[in-house]
């Protein structure tokens, strides 16, 4: 009695090794990946299966010290698997799609976005899904699948972005001049770059006003203040050349 006592007592502190083990290795890799700047979302799936796989290994390691016949196990893990293969079809095409984004790595967390008509800032690239803070402050969750089958715009690759305004000019004022004041205006703000140089292009012409489109480059994360206060101080320039005519006139 005492002997199988024992037996039992080694094959716990076995598993109970395997627990501690697994957590250190967790913490040592999670250290490691850090050090190596690592994906987050990557680095968060390598921690989280090595405990369990450690786990695992000292388990059956503690049914082969206890003298048990493990062929029959496998077998019968071997029918639970593809049962459960076939139950979880969905979610394991899911968890395929994201080992692919993941290697592919189309975007990083962080990174502004928009994918499948949805716009926002990456806020967690995980294995089966991805999930978008939006401006408003709403989260979005996208699942791996339908990330893999959408076409991913990301706007943060390279480091700037470009801020599209238009601005209505009424038939009667000189294009020209109204051009050149609003290039003034942009090149006033200190967070347009100048290379690629802003620019003022005619976006389309109609009976009553001229429709130009103001373009120029700022940094990712100036992007949305600036084509704010873009936005409002390029109506100016048109108001002012509106009240130089009347007074003309």
């Amino acid at each position: 009695m005492t002997e199988i006592l024992l037996t039992v007592f080694i094959a716990a502190l076995i598993v109970a090794a395997g627990h501690l083990v697994g957590g250190w290795l967790a913490g040592l890799l999670r250290t490691m990946l850090e050090r190596a700047g690592m994906d987050p979302g990557v680095r968060r799936i390598v921690v989280g299966g090595a405990r369990p796989t450690v786990l695992v290994i000292a388990v059956f390691a503690a049914l082969e010290y206890l003298g048990l016949e493990l062929s029959g196990a496998w077998g019968v893990l071997g029918g639970m698997t593809f049962g459960i293969a076939l139950a979880l079809y969905g979610t394991l095409s899911n968890i395929a799609a994201g080992s692919m984004l993941l290697s592919l790595r189309p975007y990083r967390e962080g990174d502004s976005v928009t994918i499948a008509d949805h716009s926002g800032t990456v806020e967690e690239h995980g294995l089966y899904a991805t999930t978008l803070s939006q401006a408003d402050g709403g989260r979005v969750v996208l699942a791996s699948n339908l990330v893999l089958r959408s076409p991913v715009l990301n706007h943060s690759r390279g480091g700037t972005r470009r801020v599209e305004i238009g601005v209505p000019v009424a038939r009667g004022l000189d294009v020209a001049s109204t051009r050149a004041e609003l290039l003034a205006v942009v090149a006033g703000d200190s967070r347009v770059v100048d290379e690629p140089s802003p620019g003022v292009s005619v976006a389309g012409i109609h009976l009553d006003r001229v429709d130009l489109l103001v373009h120029a480059w700022v940094s990712h994360g100036d992007f949305e203040a600036a084509r704010n206060d873009l936005a409002s101080a390029l109506a100016t320039p048109t108001k002012k050349t509106r009240s130089t005519k009347a007074k003309a006139g």
